[in-house]
């Protein structure tokens, strides 16, 4: 990320060095999306903000570098990817706000005369509002009718990956029809559009049927999939590429036209979405540490097993270590039950299973955040010098990204109070 000194504006800067005398092929792939970024506006497509291939960079010891630069819109949330892998599968209404807007980008692109080859979740990103932008358009071209093998492996249409020529608006589509189902469910439909692909091969051969039960039995999340998103993806990743829909007529198809999530639907979700995402991407932790969580997740809908966990967890007295206990800011408040009730109203809203202490100023609470779970103790403790107090979480047992998260919905829901505050 850069800023311009002058305006403040933020902006992605790709930056790469020249060598004299020597060909770059990425210094290529550079002018080629300068070329095309100018000649594309669309909303959901990165707006080129500046560009130079003769500049100067300064270097930490103060030497100057010949470098190209590309300033870009600043895509505020990063990478759909991200969400996708570290929070969860879409639902179909939010699959379909993204979708919609994807194939509005590369109709609009057609308009233009170009097709992006290169699309991934990686290369799609989300604005400050959630919205979709697409990037990275290197490996873009005018030509309707390629045989250069471009774009990434997993994403290629199979007339692509053999390196014959191909359609490129048909291959586009194809990619988008991958991105689609990744984004409900999570998994790839194939590792590659070949014969050699256990999945691929069925498709293929035009055995649908047996490819639904094949993603279904080995689907561990257990997506169902609609008769309308049925027919659409295979109309979408089909073997010939004349058989592909084009974007005029995906627009037409009765799973396109269903329900969509609200743009502030889509802003509450994935402001929830970003939390649990930077919280992930932020506290790496262990293989060993990840199998222990599924184990407690595992039993989350057993309301016996969760009793008796609770119980061992009482007995067992564990020594929580700074890292397991988080505070909240102070809030002037005289009556240290104006806090706790608080925390209970909104446990009750996230829908969590809470013990409010008699004796105590205290909540426990059984956290699901993200499929994983977590014990929490919260208290109210007072300040020693004067009236205020603040609220301390305790991760008791189970997952950390469950217990971060619990903390961090709830102490935005505390600092929305006005009455705390």
């Amino acid at each position: 990320m850069a800023e311009n000194i002058r305006t403040g504006e933020k902006c992605a800067l790709k930056i790469m060095k020249k060598q004299k005398n020597r060909k770059n092929a990425n210094l290529n792939l550079f002018k080629n999306e300068i070329t095309v970024l100018k000649g594309v506006n669309h909303p959901n497509i990165l707006r080129l903000i500046d560009y130079s291939d003769h500049a100067v960079a300064h270097s930490p010891n103060s030497k100057t570098v010949s470098v190209a630069y590309i300033a870009l819109e600043f895509a505020e949330h990063g990478e759909l990817f991200d969400y996708i892998s570290e929070t969860g599968k879409f639902s179909e209404p939010v699959a379909r706000f993204y979708f919609r807007q994807l194939i509005d980008c590369l109709e609009f692109m057609n308009t233009k005369g170009y097709s992006h080859r290169d699309i991934k979740p990686e290369n799609i990103l989300l604005d400050s509002s959630f919205n979709l932008k697409l990037g990275d358009f290197g490996f873009a071209t005018k030509r309707q009718v390629s045989s250069s093998r471009k774009g990434t492996a997993g994403y290629m249409a199979p007339e692509v990956l053999e390196g014959e020529e191909y359609d490129s608006r048909a291959s586009d589509v194809f990619s988008a029809g991958t991105v689609l189902f990744i984004i409900l469910t999570q998994f790839c439909p194939f590792i590659n559009a070949n014969k050699a692909d256990r999945y691929y091969s069925k498709i293929m051969a035009g055995c649908w049927d047996r490819v639904w039960e094949m993603y279904e039995s080995s689907n561990s999340n257990e997506t169902s999939f609609s008769d309308e998103f049925k027919d659409l993806f295979q109309r979408l990743v089909c073997f010939k590429p004349e058989e592909r829909l084009t974007c005029a007529q995906i627009k037409q198809h009765r799973w396109f036209d269903g329900e969509i999530a609200t743009p502030q639907e889509i802003l509450d979700q994935f402001t929830h979405r970003k939390i649990l995402k930077d919280i992930k991407l932020s506290s790496p932790e262990s293989e060993q540490e990840k199998t222990d969580e599924k184990k407690t997740s595992a039993n989350t809908d057993n309301s016996e097993d969760k009793e008796e966990e609770v119980k061992k967890t009482k007995e067992q007295k564990p020594v929580v270590s700074k890292e397991d206990k988080r505070y909240t800011k102070f809030f002037n408040v005289s009556d240290p039950d104006e806090l706790i009730n608080a925390v209970v109203e909104f446990a009750m809203n996230r829908e969590y299973s809470f013990d409010k202490s008699d004796e105590f100023f205290r909540v426990e609470l059984r956290v699901v955040e993200a499929g994983e779970s977590a014990l929490v103790t919260v208290n109210v403790l007072k300040k020693p010098d004067d009236d205020s107090r603040c609220v301390q979480f305790v991760r008791v047992s189970g997952s950390k990204l469950a217990f971060m998260a619990a903390f961090t919905y709830t102490k935005l829901f505390l600092a929305d109070k006005p009455d705390l505050n």
